[in-house]
């Protein structure tokens, strides 16, 4: 099924340092307080990753990228809009609560394949 895979990079650099526990914690929160409200739940896998940038911009050897990758499962929730919108909040609540810090998001159609069990 045609579908979109969101990408979603904090950016923990300069004097906006955090970690992937804490990112995934306030994630998951922000999640939770989603699925309570709109019935929702925005899974995701997280990962960290070296992240390499101007020196003029704050980075330095210990800056990371944290990403969340989510992929809007078709036969879960059919509407995309409503889908982008919960997502949206979720990352919204993160960014605040990790005192703002720069974020960028790729939203890509991919074909995606979802297995329960053989």
């Amino acid at each position: 099924m045609i579908t979109e895979r969101y990408l979603v990079n904090f950016y923990s650099l300069a004097d906006k340092k955090f970690d992937q526990a804490t990112a995934s914690s306030l994630w998951m929160a922000a999640a939770l307080e989603e699925y309570e409200n709109s019935g929702l739940f925005i899974n995701a896998v997280v990962e960290t990753t070296d992240l390499l940038c101007n020196p003029n911009d704050g980075c330095g050897p210990d800056s990371k990228g944290i990403r969340f990758i989510a992929t809007r499962n078709p036969a879960l929730n059919e509407s995309r809009e409503e889908y982008y919108n919960v997502i949206r909040r979720v990352i919204l609540s993160v960014k605040d609560k990790l005192n703002n810090p720069p974020v960028g998001i790729s939203i890509l159609s991919t074909n995606y394949f979802y297995f329960d069990s053989i």
